[in-house]
């Protein structure tokens, strides 16, 4: 296809049931049903959307993750597959804590809060995050899965939202592309996803440097830190928590990429 996109047959499957609210199977077992005039101009809207390389999730308006369906739009970066693999190392490490008070720093759509809170009924979670419209959305997503009870949503940059405030668990996936790769990345991310959520500064690391900078004020004793990482910063950003955290393991994705760094706050540090 001259757009570039590989799927393109399911993709415009997948774009013609979000429009009707049908599922797959239902479409393909009625291969002659027809639509209405206005559907059929909104369906060539979205092809037309998709052709210029928006991003499928935009166009639908959700994305599947840790078996929810999360809303997202071009404030907020999609979700990722692998990023449920910093959700399974939060729900690991929530274990040690009776009823763990949780915070998602760079929360976007809130996903990681989100799965966090629904999965451990006894967790508290506060998500934050500096794009006040990134944290609409998050709050959206938190009334939309019943979860607005047990999980806050704050606008600001990093902890200014939560000074004075502890938690158990950080958990944290930040902005960790090198600014010179992203031009490089395809259309769908470099073009309409937030470069806000992308940019990680020069080497990547910008964000990692500032949370570790003042993370210790804002944990409990012994409490834990859990960042997701790009391929090949995992041995970077272990060597900065160091400074103030033990037990540091990381994690490999699918795919053999260490893609999740973990610590807990060296006693006396908080």
């Amino acid at each position: 296809m001259a757009s570039g996109i590989e799927n393109y047959r399911n993709e415009a499957a997948w774009l013609l049931c979000s429009l009707l609210n049908i599922d797959r199977p239902r479409l393909l077992a009625y291969p002659d049903m027809t639509v209405g005039e206005d559907a059929a101009k909104i369906y060539i809207q979205y092809i037309e959307r998709r052709a210029a390389r928006e991003p499928l999730q935009y166009i639908m308006g959700t994305q599947e993750f840790a078996g929810m369906e999360i809303a997202v739009n071009p404030w907020v970066l999609i979700p990722r597959p692998e990023t449920e693999l910093l959700v399974l190392a939060a729900l690991v490490t929530a274990k040690q804590f009776s009823k763990p008070n949780v915070l998602d720093l760079c929360t976007g759509s809130g996903a990681i809060g989100l799965a966090i809170a629904r999965r451990l009924s006894e967790a508290v979670v506060t998500c934050t995050d500096i794009s006040e419209q990134a944290a609409k959305t998050a709050e959206m997503n938190a009334q939309r899965l019943g979860l607005k009870d047990r999980v806050e949503v704050l606008a600001g940059d990093l902890f200014e939202p939560v000074k004075g405030r502890r938690f158990d668990i950080i958990v944290c996936n930040p902005p960790y592309i090198p600014q010179a790769q992203i031009p490089l990345l395809q259309p769908e991310v470099n073009k309409y996803e937030p470069i806000i959520a992308l940019s990680g500064g020069a080497d990547g690391l910008d964000f990692y440097k500032r949370i570790l900078d003042s993370v210790a004020d804002y944990l409990n004793n012994e409490g834990c830190l859990i960042f997701e990482v790009g391929k090949g910063q995992a041995e970077s950003v272990a060597d900065m928590m160091g400074r103030r955290f033990n037990k540091i393991e990381t994690i490999t994705d699918d795919n053999g990429i260490e893609r999740v760094v973990t610590g807990k706050l060296k006693v006396g540090l908080c």
